[in-house]
């Protein structure tokens, strides 16, 4: 797991360019940023895949007259209620296969983890990256 309290939670504006977001994916070495609001909250992640791959195209297709410099990472993310999700309590009892299954049931490239220091508070703790897990296991396809 990638650890958010020890290492930086890689981010960028929902209102940035999709092309900005490929850069700065690019720059950091990573294939996937978490998307934050105007308010500085988490409304998302998006991937390379969304950007490169089929949620770009049909956004376009459904947006006849937009141009692909004009397309939003807000537009092609995965919003937070779309995504795969995991306690942070279930992440420290799980073996890696548990995990594994999770991502691979929810046909998930991401899982987020998220911490629930008390009743009112959800924070963004981590991700699991799928290809990573499967790479290190040496169950690549």
């Amino acid at each position: 797991m990638t650890d958010f309290a020890a290492n930086p939670a890689f981010s960028i504006g929902a209102d940035c360019a999709i092309d900005d977001a490929l850069d700065e994916m690019f720059r950091r070495g990573v294939r996937a940023l978490i998307v934050l609001g105007q308010d500085e909250a988490v409304v998302g992640l998006v991937t390379s895949y969304d950007i490169q791959g089929g949620r770009t195209q049909r956004y376009l297709e459904g947006h006849p007259a937009c141009l692909r410099e004009e397309v939003r990472v807000g537009e092609v993310m995965t919003p937070c209620g779309q995504l795969t999700t995991i306690d942070l309590h279930q992440v420290q009892s799980a073996r890696i296969g548990d995990v594994l299954d999770i991502l691979r049931g929810a046909d998930a490239p991401y899982l987020i983890v998220l911490e629930t220091p008390n009743e009112a508070a959800r924070l963004l703790r981590g991700i699991f990256s799928r290809t990573r897990l499967e790479r290190q296991l040496g169950e690549s396809p």
